[in-house]
């Protein structure tokens, strides 16, 4: 669809807290409930966000019925998305999915997630200070 309305991105998930869908949220620094962060708004703001947690809203039906579900466009990015990281990439490019920002790191042998480190968070990004 046109200007990314119906594309993967963070304001189709059921966990933004802004789940209206495109344009609710897009673009802006927004809380995420499954991270418990604030998403880092993107540079440049019409860049799409994603992370391999998503989980579809019902805005995301309304915008793409049932023949683009999100497992088809995931291997649009040709590539395995890390836990915790939140992504960046074009709606019409997905195979040029990159700005990565760490929200958070899973500990595989505690099975449980770590504090984040947001003192060097990936270029382009400015992530929140825990308070």
């Amino acid at each position: 669809m046109p200007n990314g309305k119906g594309s993967m991105d963070c304001c189709y998930c059921r966990h933004f807290s802004c789940s209206g869908g495109y344009p609710d949220g897009h673009g802006l620094s927004v809380p995420c409930n499954y991270h418990g962060v604030v998403l880092p708004a993107p540079e440049p703001e019409w860049m799409s966000r994603i992370c391999c947690h998503f989980e579809p809203s019902e805005a995301y039906w309304r915008h793409n019925q049932l023949w683009t579900p999100p497992a088809r466009r995931f291997a649009w990015f040709g590539r395995d998305l890390e836990p915790g990281v939140l992504y960046t990439f074009g709606y019409n490019t997905p195979n040029q999915i990159e700005g990565e920002a760490r929200l958070r790191e899973f500990d595989y042998q505690a099975g449980d997630w770590k504090p984040v480190e947001t003192e060097s968070p990936a270029p382009n990004w400015s992530l929140p200070k825990s308070e």
